[in-house]
């Protein structure tokens, strides 16, 4: 169901900033090596930030490898389900204005987290929301058709080279 149909409002959201820096770049998780080198500098970096808080966007846009870091590690409003559920465990576990003593691990890097606060979810009234429903309705219909349609293609196509899903019948979903 799409995020704006669920029956229960989200309890909490965390808003802007919440920050989170990715150490080193193009960390692969079988590279150990580089892991290690990765929590060690998050390490560093955490310790520095006990001592000077007001340095994170400092430090996020010297070390960075995520987006975020050009924005100060910046991550805009997050809610459950929106990042990998390894972040989320710590981040959802901090309080406004903490910053998490361990460095967190992830499929992408070694990530350094600081809440900066907390906004709790409102519904929002269906007259408000009717106009972004139907739009993401009509998206979601119109990438549905031309994936369906893509497979047929492919279904008739002698394609070489690459793996496409192809259908053989017009009855595709």
């Amino acid at each position: 169901m799409p995020p704006l149909l669920r029956q229960q409002p989200r309890p909490v959201r965390l808003a802007c900033p919440v920050r989170s820096a990715a150490y080193p770049a193009g960390i692969a998780p079988d590279e150990a090596e580089e892991r290690t080198a990765g929590k060690a500098l998050a390490a560093e970096i955490i310790a520095s930030l006990q001592a000077d808080p007001d340095r994170f966007a400092e430090l996020a846009a010297r070390h960075s490898a995520c987006p975020s870091g050009k924005q100060d590690g910046r991550l805009g409003l997050l809610a459950r389900g929106d990042t990998v559920p390894e972040f989320e465990t710590y981040l959802f576990s901090l309080n406004a204005g903490e910053l998490c003593p361990l460095s967190v691990e992830t499929r992408y890097g070694v990530h350094v987290i600081q809440l900066d606060r907390k906004v709790d979810a409102v519904p929002a009234e269906f007259e408000v929301s009717r106009d972004t429903i139907a739009r993401y309705l009509r998206t979601q219909s119109l990438h549905t058709a031309t994936r369906q349609y893509i497979m047929l293609l492919a279904g008739q196509a002698r394609i070489e080279g690459i793996e496409i899903e192809a259908a053989h019948s017009p009855l595709v979903q």
